[in-house]
């Protein structure tokens, strides 16, 4: 089959395209390479197209050309910070791209499957396990984008021949991210003897490994082209940890302590001491499983950073697995 992958260069995007290619389909990435991200290297089966997510011109023209069966639409700007300080170029690049693939969508015949990579920031700021069914109560512009893309997307699966679904994600984590969120900030800093600068540390959330965020997204895809419906999931572990276990983990791993102050510049102005996600309906309409432990995720995303792992520590993880 061929699938076109919006923002495929991206953190998420590159591992879902690796599973399509290993699966041996055709596909085609589309990113402008805007968050640090390089293009895809060459391999057999892909093809890489630079463009502007809100190129209405020039993403019709790509699809028109390229006639996938399944479009996967990532490309977003996702790093909360970055989105408050340009409120109105995240609504652009959030919701008007998504408009824009949705048209695009709807005049390329082949197209029988849509994904579009939401947020588990659509919800309230509440500590309750969030179901799919409960109304959007976002507390930022991210979020609001979210919610607004959602929107877009259900309206034009209703006009077209094609299903679509949209993934509420827990926060990603794993080798290769290129925004400067907890996890990867965390692996920047670590070295021996270092005092790790962070926001809150008290805070819980969910953290889903990229691979397995990858596989969420195919099933979803290979759901909504077999039954031509719209489709919400929240895609999560279903396990919670706070900042401060993470760091405990991470000192397991490389063997020796990591102290933390607060740097003011990362605290924000309003955070969520919980985001719980209930994964529910992705066990049970999915089929997704549990997924990469957090400690072997984390080993795998400090091995991949170049980050020297405690050996006693890991022959011990190694025993007991």
């Amino acid at each position: 089959m061929k699938f076109f992958v919006s923002g495929g260069a991206g953190f998420l995007g590159s591992a879902v395209t690796r599973s399509l290619l290993q699966s041996g389909h055709t596909v085609l990435v589309y990113d402008d390479l805007s968050c640090g991200c390089q293009p895809p290297s060459p391999h057999t089966g892909l093809t890489f197209v630079r463009g502007d997510i809100v190129n209405t011109e020039l993403l019709e023209r790509t699809l028109h050309e390229f006639q996938p069966e399944g479009v996967i639409h990532l490309a977003a700007l996702h790093f909360i910070p970055a989105c408050n300080a340009r409120p109105q170029h995240t609504l652009r690049i959030n919701v008007e791209g998504t408009q824009a693939v949705m048209l695009a969508c709807l005049r390329t015949i082949s197209v029988r499957g849509v994904v579009f990579a939401s947020s588990g920031a659509v919800y309230g700021p509440d500590d309750r396990w969030h179901v799919e069914d409960e109304p959007f109560e976002p507390t930022d512009v991210y979020g609001l984008s979210k919610v607004l893309g959602e929107q877009v997307v259900r309206h034009y699966t209703a006009e077209g021949n094609f299903g679509a679904a949209s993934l509420r994600f827990a926060n990603l984590y794993g080798p290769g991210e290129t925004n400067p969120h907890v996890i990867p900030e965390i692996v920047r800093q670590v070295r021996p003897g270092s005092t790790l600068e962070l926001g809150r540390i008290d805070t819980y959330r969910d953290f889903l490994y990229i691979e397995d965020a990858a596989r969420c997204v195919l099933a979803a895809l290979n759901l909504v082209i077999r039954e031509q419906t719209y489709q919400v999931f929240n895609a999560a572990s279903g396990i919670e940890y706070s900042i401060r276990e993470i760091l405990q983990e991470i000192e397991e791993i490389v063997g020796y302590p990591l102290p933390v102050q607060t740097a003011p510049a990362r605290v924000r102005r309003v955070e969520r001491n919980h985001l719980r996600l209930d994964r529910t309906r992705l066990t049970e309409t999915l089929q997704i499983g549990a997924g990469v432990p957090l400690q072997e995720g984390l080993r795998q995303t400090l091995q991949a950073a170049g980050v020297p792992v405690d050996a006693v520590a890991l022959a011990t993880s190694e025993e007991a697995g």
